[in-house]
């Protein structure tokens, strides 16, 4: 039984166990009414040919007292029958008459009424006794052959498994048709529940009472489920979100404690030289400044950023002046890593759009590229396809691998080179050009290859607005 319920469905037992309930009581059914008709007619002829053997010793008692042979003609006629295969008429001395030489029933007691069955013949002895003294006279032997009845008998046993069988397969088809309409709503149970393992839709079919007690019972733990896996994904974004909080803590005391303490540590430094009276140094106290106030910068604006709190003014402006401009204010930073910045714009028309986050995302790609590009060449590329403004950045620095460009965009993160020289900044310049680019909806895509350099390329909309 445990095999049966391991590797078969229910559809599958009950289609057994309707084959087998039907198939075993028609083959009982057959069997025994056979068993039933073959006796009751045997018996049923068996007597009447017994009466018959009756009927034909008293007739021929005539030919028996007697033993004329005119008398022999008249018994003769009463033997003529085809189910008869042997006849014989004899007295106690003598016999009269015999169809064959040898009666086919030897163990027969020809001197009483004697009978014999075998399976192909009955045989039949009748005395002829005489009606005063009761004195035997003789007997009549017939021997009635059953081929024609073992014929019937079969004949109706092929009837009535032909008749059997039909209303079996019939019976049968009609079973199957009611098991699939029982255990339809269980296979669509099994594909609905199967589908919505991760759906987590409630459960619709039709069926029996029960099928539908099962159906709402599934729905409600689907209800629950999903009630438990919001709950699980709540506390799971809280506990992400803590973490992230924590984690974000964590760089901006190190932003704090070392990259903006650097800047500040350099001035007191230059200024304790000036107090010395060793030199001037102004200008180098104006850059370490400059440097505390981007990282200041800096984290106001991603704080905005990752808050949506970023607000958007567009206005009508010239994309080739604004490339001239930041390249104006990037000179400085040019000549310290000596290297040469081109500009290469392809726009004539004016856009519509935020001219100072534009800004500020170009002057970050700008800067970003400068501090990564020694002696080399940064190239800015504009241009427009699609009602999008495509501006890019390309440097020939020492590039960036492929796992680190997973990363780019990560908040304070920053990509180790192998160049030996500390590069400078808190790691939130490219992730704060991500967070505006999007505020104007668009995006940045970065490529690298090592040693060969790096290309950011913004993407914005940005309908033309001709003069």
């Amino acid at each position: 039984m445990d095999y049966l319920l391991k590797n078969y469905s229910l559809k599958q037992l009950m289609i057994m166990l309707s084959f087998f309930s039907l198939l075993l009581p028609a083959i009982f059914y057959s069997f025994s009414t056979h068993y039933i008709f073959s006796n009751s007619i045997k018996g049923h002829m068996r007597d009447i040919w017994h009466k018959h053997t009756k009927t034909l010793s008293v007739q021929a008692g005539s030919l028996i007292i007697s033993e004329s042979n005119a008398n022999k003609e008249t018994t003769l006629q009463l033997f003529d029958n085809p189910l008869i295969i042997y006849a014989s008429v004899s007295t106690q001395k003598q016999l009269l008459y015999s169809s064959n030489q040898q009666p086919p029933c030897s163990v027969l007691n020809i001197l009483s009424d004697d009978f014999i069955e075998t399976n192909s013949s009955w045989c039949f002895s009748s005395i002829t006794k005489d009606y005063k003294t009761q004195k035997i006279l003789g007997n009549v032997l017939l021997v009635i052959s059953k081929k024609t009845l073992n014929e019937l008998i079969r004949q109706n046993l092929n009837n009535n498994l032909l008749i059997i069988t039909f209303f079996t397969i019939i019976s049968f088809g009609i079973s199957c048709y009611f098991i699939q309409h029982l255990t339809e709503p269980l296979h669509k149970l099994s594909l609905l529940l199967t589908k919505n393992t991760h759906k987590k839709q409630s459960v619709d079919i039709e069926g029996t009472l029960e099928l539908l007690s099962i159906q709402n019972s599934i729905n409600l733990m689907l209800f629950s489920i999903e009630q438990n896996e919001k709950q699980v994904l709540e506390l799971s974004d809280a506990h992400c979100k803590a973490i992230g909080a924590s984690q974000i803590k964590s760089d901006i005391l190190r932003i704090v404690s070392h990259e903006m303490k650097a800047p500040l540590h350099s001035a007191q430094f230059y200024l304790h030289l000036m107090k010395s009276g060793e030199g001037s140094f102004v200008t180098d106290i104006m850059n370490c400044l400059d440097r505390l106030k981007k990282q200041i910068d800096n984290l106001l604006n991603y704080s905005r950023a990752s808050d949506n709190k970023i607000t958007v003014n567009k206005t009508n402006f010239s994309a080739k002046r604004l490339l001239q401009k930041i390249s104006e204010e990037c000179t400085p930073l040019v000549k310290i890593h000596k290297n040469q910045l081109k500009l290469n714009c392809s726009y004539p028309g004016q856009i519509h759009s935020d001219e100072q986050l534009i800004k500020q995302i170009i002057y970050n790609l700008i800067d970003n590229a400068l501090k990564h590009c020694d002696k080399g060449e940064v190239t800015v590329d504009c241009h427009s396809r699609d009602n999008y403004l495509i501006i890019s950045v390309t440097d020939t620095g020492c590039g960036i691998s492929k796992d680190n460009l997973e990363n780019i965009f990560t908040p304070f993160w920053q990509v180790n080179t192998t160049s030996s020289k500390t590069r400078e900044g808190s790691g939130l310049g490219l992730s704060i050009c991500q967070l505006f680019a999007e505020s104007l909806g668009g995006n940045i895509s970065v490529t690298s290859r090592i040693h060969h350099g790096t290309v950011f390329t913004l993407s914005i909309p940005c309908p033309e607005k001709h003069h």
